[in-house]
């Protein structure tokens, strides 16, 4: 029915929503790594007084652990509360605790789905962003992790080593797409501090 058909519409944008943050806040890959993912295998991780998004994902290298940014908590937290059978656990970290063999990524119904890329490659055409403006490469799911590659590397100053390992991926691999960055972008990081002169004693 049309009502059905609109409501399966609406749950699909709501999902792919939390999908599409999800991924540019991990840098996890679309597909087996994100797909996959289950409630258990997501935890709260504390360091002196600040805790930290653990989740642990099965990649093309095997399982990995990574650590999301902050906002990803707020993104999960919409995707449990979706889920009406999740009620029962008053909160994300009570649900996090019970480590529930279940999928991250469902519809408000409780169905998996397949068709986050083909509504992905939608919602951009309809938007006119499917192409990169100034490369004309076409925009999919995957260029998520190029996004969280770009903020990081430049905003939030994470060295090729930390986000080789927390992407997947090799050093050789983060500087063959990461590489052409141009050092300006990056001159106070690379400049280091700036030391004042102290005036010579006469």
């Amino acid at each position: 029915s049309e009502k059905g058909h609109t409501e399966k519409t609406k749950q699909m944008r709501q999902l792919l929503r939390d999908y599409v943050l999800i991924l540019a806040n991990t840098g996890m890959r679309h597909g087996t790594e994100a797909m996959n993912l289950k409630w258990r295998d997501i935890t709260f991780v504390k360091k002196g007084d600040e805790r930290f998004l653990q989740l642990t994902v099965d990649g093309k290298r095997g399982r990995r652990i990574l650590i999301a940014r902050h906002q990803t908590e707020h993104y999960l937290e919409r995707l449990y509360k979706r889920q009406k059978h999740l009620a029962k656990y008053a909160s994300l970290d009570k649900l996090l605790e019970k480590k529930i063999n279940e999928p991250v990524f469902r519809l408000a119904s409780g169905e998996v789905t397949k068709n986050l890329a083909g509504t992905f490659r939608i919602l951009m055409k309809e938007s006119g962003l499917d192409k990169d403006r100034e490369t004309k490469y076409k925009r999919s799911l995957y260029s998520l992790r190029h996004t969280y590659a770009h903020e990081v590397l430049m905003k939030e100053r994470m060295d090729v080593y930390t986000l080789a390992k927390q992407m997947g991926t090799s050093v050789k691999m983060i500087e063959l797409h990461y590489g052409h960055l141009n050092p300006a972008l990056k001159a106070d990081v690379i400049a280091g501090k700036r030391y004042v002169k102290k005036e010579e004693v006469k």
